[in-house]
């Protein structure tokens, strides 16, 4: 008699809500620069993530026969390449805008940043390496965004966020408006492609050095125990609240 197979459990939720994001800056070999502090910006509005494909023709060979083909593969698509499209709300960060290579940094006398102006030095794409062209240095920063996890009408009763982790970024130069006038305005659209980066090991420990990413990005469940690095990183944020959603 053959046995029952045990019903395994199958992990289910919803994203309610961006918690967090923060921006994380990297070394050029994709490990993090720690002599930059990780900033979390509450201005992202909308992340999309888009995932392009490559179409493959058709492959025929002919035979020796009109008639006939000796070989023939037919056509597919596959994978290509990830972006990730941002729209801000207008909050304006001139050091992440200069992490991104879209701006650079103005600094008073005193040597505070006091705004930013368009980027001309191209070093300013990757802040660890002094004088590094933009095609020299393949990574600049990381993004890790946070979410409520959510089941049916309510929160996730197993664990309190999701969390995207993107492990590094090439934000592209494009056209951009920046509207001034009536009310809030000022709002970025950016635009970056998602690259792989197996040295990203993110401050809070999300990522660690056994459980590194091997592709372009990950979705995983984010547990926030009180007191840990993740709960000091979800109380940084946007208004989700602190790690108290297992507490009863």
């Amino acid at each position: 008699m053959k046995g029952h197979l045990m019903p395994q459990e199958i992990l289910s939720y919803g994203i309610h809500d961006t918690c967090v994001s923060a921006f994380v800056p990297l070394n050029c070999d994709g490990t993090v620069n720690d002599a930059l502090a990780p900033l979390p910006y509450c201005g992202l509005t909308e992340s999309i993530l888009r995932e392009t494909i490559e179409e493959i023709d058709e492959q025929v060979v002919e035979g020796s026969r009109s008639d006939q083909n000796c070989l023939k593969r037919a056509g597919y698509t596959k994978p290509s390449d990830c972006f990730l499209d941002i729209n801000t709300c207008g909050i304006q960060n001139p050091l992440l805008w200069s992490w991104m290579g879209i701006n650079q940094p103005v600094y008073d006398d005193q040597g505070e940043i006091c705004g930013f102006e368009p980027a001309e030095d191209t070093s300013v794409l990757c802040p660890s390496c002094v004088k590094t062209s933009a095609s020299g240095c393949k990574h600049s920063v990381a993004l890790v965004t946070i979410h409520n996890a959510w089941c049916g009408e309510d929160r996730h009763p197993d664990f309190d966020y999701v969390v995207n982790i993107y492990p590094s970024l090439k934000f592209e130069i494009q056209e951009n408006e920046i509207t001034y006038g009536s009310g809030f305005t000022a709002t970025r659209s950016l635009s970056a492609k998602l690259q792989k980066n197996p040295n990203f090991i993110d401050p809070w420990g999300i990522v660690d050095a056994a459980n590194t990413l091997s592709q372009k990005y990950q979705q995983r469940k984010l547990e926030c125990p009180p007191g840990s690095p993740v709960e000091e990183l979800v109380e940084s944020g946007c208004g989700c609240g602190g790690c108290s959603t297992l507490e009863g």
